[in-house]
């Protein structure tokens, strides 16, 4: 015994008698039968077919009706029962018997009955060999209404903006019924649905479509009571609205130097509502001016200390457009003192946010354009509660720096609020970026400069500059820096020979604009240090001039000359013995003051006869009050008077003495008489003085080691005195 297509692992054969086996097979799929083959020992070959299938699984039975005269019930199929061969499943409704009501999977039956108020019960039996399934629906009919498609459907009373539909009911009993229709309205890729009622409804008007558009429509209905399901949808019905006026423009200004460029987006297919003839742009100048133009922008001269009103509508052969009204803003500082910032896109696709403004009464403007090249400006107009946007990729173009600006939207001119300089995509900057790059030689440095990068190069946001050099040996070395506005590197302490130089732009997604040079070093030059110390002489001969022509201003507020003490008196008539250094002598000047009187002192131990040694007699000079010039009052002189009267004794010490007022020093200056006076000179001028002192000094020189002041004896004679 065996099973066609199985193997033996699956199968065990078991012998009951001698003419009779028994099989047992585990399945591991179900087919619609198996056969069995056996082999008797005669070698004869028999075997049957063994069916394996289920029982019938339906389920799921609902009742409706369409025509209102009939039921019509519907299931759902369980799985396949694999009997359809030897038992298939036959199906009982409500008593009558039916062979085949599913087909292509959907089990449906109809049955005549009269269609009112009041709930029945529907009954169905599917059986098969296997077993039988009993299913039971109850239902009111006049709730289950599955309604027809409308007939005849036509487009009536065509305007511009709003038609009216027609449709028809084949059943009579549709007009009894309240209907809510739904009406598709489809034109290009775009579809919209409104929702109609009425008893027996069928006709509707549509309102708010675009002029001179065409369009395709299709009606379904279902009751508004007991509402069970929407009906079929009739077929489609295609017609073209009249055209009208063009819809209002969309308007924008940009400020350029000293023109302002008024711009507005093209109108769409949906908005022109017929052939656009164009455009008439109006402003208010003193009087009215115009200006038509066929092109989507027109630059203006207006007079950039004001504000100013333009109007743009565009016309076609229907006629204008409703007037659309920007204003343009004087010129004033608030342009100039927003700060600019950098923007770099993800994933495609430029985020921008900025700070919400109070003066955003309707919103806010974004714009952007090429930053460095002629490009189309484009805008948005975001709601006054939001404070982000997106900007469509499909404007932007990758590697290109835009410039965009964020505005307010007031109720008179547009505030600047925020700018930026954004890509939607940094890419790569390509080799070569660096125009005019030389190398210049300082001493043992290289200084390599550059030309600034144009921004219409920059494919990418510049962070800063690195420079690789490299060596006849083979080393290589980097500077950089991360001033994007640098033009200068230098490569400091190389050896001579000859540098390989190459400059590379940082940048977000890496180095770019590579761009090489080369260049040798060579020692300094022997002209290069003469020119060198010439130029530190020149500097230094030019220093000395400089201090010699102002010495004297240096002098006096650096180290002002003191003056040294002089004294102009006379001390004697004739002859004079004169303090070098402190008095001049003026015999000639009649105005003198007495001021101290002279004493003579003889020494003890001196001959009474002859005459007396000039040795042994001291003079002391007296300083007046007014004894040292200091640059501000004249030194008083001392005159001496001649001998007024005879000396009654020698005996004594011949000495004068007097006191010094300055420092108690005592200057002798040989023979005085006792009875001396002193006198005061009067003052001479300065410059005598200093010629007197310079012929003194030398003979003063000799003394000056023992004595303050010396005394040049040459002037004074010694007394012939007489004996008592």
């Amino acid at each position: 015994m065996s099973l066609r297509n199985y193997n033996s692992s699956n199968l065990r054969t078991t012998r009951i008698s001698d003419q009779r086996f028994s099989l047992t097979l585990r399945l591991e799929t179900v087919g619609n039968h198996v056969d069995v083959k056996c082999r008797d020992s005669d070698g004869g070959d028999y075997g049957a077919s063994v069916y394996i299938g289920y029982p019938p699984d339906d389920r799921d039975l609902r009742c409706e009706t369409r025509d209102l005269e009939s039921a019509e019930c519907s299931w759902k199929k369980g799985r396949d029962t694999n009997l359809q061969l030897k038992s298939s499943t036959k199906y009982q409704f409500n008593g009558s018997l039916y062979e085949r009501p599913c087909k292509d999977g959907i089990c449906s039956l109809k049955k005549k009955l009269k269609v009112d108020s009041g709930e029945k019960i529907w009954t169905l039996t599917a059986e098969n060999k296997l077993g039988n399934v009993e299913l039971r629906d109850s239902a009111d009919l006049m709730t289950r209404i599955y309604l027809l498609a409308p007939e005849g459907l036509s487009a009536s009373q065509v305007n511009s903006r709003n038609i009216s539909l027609r449709w028809n009911w084949t059943l009579q009993r549709y007009r009894d019924l309240n209907l809510t229709c739904q009406v598709k309205v489809q034109h290009g890729d775009r579809t919209s649905t409104t929702e109609h009622f009425g008893l027996g409804l069928s006709s509707a008007v549509l309102m708010g479509l675009i002029p001179n558009w065409e369009y395709d429509v299709k009606v379904r209905c279902g009751t508004a009571q007991h509402f069970w399901k929407w009906g079929d949808w009739s077929r489609d019905e295609t017609f073209r609205t009249k055209g009208d006026v063009p819809d209002v423009l969309d308007v924008w200004m940009q400020k350029k130097e000293n023109q302002v460029v008024i711009l507005w987006k093209e109108l769409l297919d949906t908005q022109r509502h017929g052939d656009i003839s164009g455009y008439q742009v109006s402003w208010k100048t003193g009087a009215d001016m115009n200006q038509t133009s066929d092109v989507h922008n027109v630059s203006l001269s207006l007079d950039t200390g004001r504000q100013h009103a333009v109007n743009v509508s565009a016309w076609n052969q229907y006629g204008r457009s409703a007037p659309s009204a920007i204003i343009v803003p004087g010129l004033g500082p608030g342009e100039t003192a927003v700060k600019t910032s950098q923007v770099t896109g993800r994933d495609r696709v430029l985020n921008l946010s900025w700070s919400g403004s109070p003066a955003a009464s309707c919103g806010y403007v974004v714009d952007w354009s090429p930053a460095v090249r002629l490009g189309p400006v484009d805008w948005l107009k975001v709601p006054p509660n939001e404070t982000t946007a997106s900007l469509p990729n499909n404007t932007l173009e990758g590697g290109v720096r835009y410039s965009v600006s964020i505005f307010a939207c007031t109720d008179g001119a547009p505030v600047l609020l925020e700018k930026r300089d954004a890509y939607i995509r940094e890419t790569q900057i390509e080799d070569g970026l660096f125009r005019g790059m030389t190398s210049r030689q300082q001493d043992s440095d290289a200084v390599v400069s550059w030309l600034p990068v144009p921004l219409r190069e920059q494919s990418a946001f510049i962070t800063g500059y690195v420079l690789e050099y490299r060596s006849d040996s083979g080393k290589v070395f980097t500077v950089s820096t991360d001033d994007p506005e640098a033009t200068t590197l230098t490569a400091k302490h190389l050896e001579v020979g000859t540098y390989s130089f190459t400059l590379a732009a940082l940048t977000a997604v890496g180095r770019g604009g590579n761009t090489t040079i080369s260049a040798t070093l060579n020692p300094p030059t022997p002209t290069l240090i003469f020119v060198s110390l010439g130029v530190v002489f020149v500097s230094l001969l030019l220093v000395l001039f400089l201090c010699y022509r102002y010495w004297a201003c240096i002098k006096q507020k650096v180290y002002p000359p003191i003056p040294k003490p002089v004294m102009s008196n006379l001390l004697f008539s004739s002859p004079v013995k004169s303090c070098a250094g402190f008095v001049h002598p003026e015999l000639s000047d009649p105005s003198l003051e007495v001021m101290d009187v002279l004493q003579l002192h003889l020494k003890a131990g001196t001959p009474e006869s002859g005459y007396v040694n000039q040795e042994d007699v001291s003079l002391t000079c007296p300083q007046t009050h007014n004894g040292y010039y200091n640059g501000t009052s004249p030194l008083s002189g001392v005159l001496l008077s001649p001998f007024r009267g005879e000396i009654p004794n020698l005996s004594y010490n011949p000495t004068t003495e007097t006191r010094d007022q300055l420092g108690g020093l005592n200057v002798s200056c040989g023979y005085k008489p006792q009875s001396s006076v002193e006198t005061s000179g009067q003052n001479q001028d300065q410059d005598q003085d200093q010629d007197q002192d310079k012929d003194q000094n030398q003979d003063q020189n000799k003394d000056r080691q023992d004595l303050g002041i010396v005394c040049i004896s040459d002037y004074i004679l010694a007394p012939q005195l007489s004996s008592f």
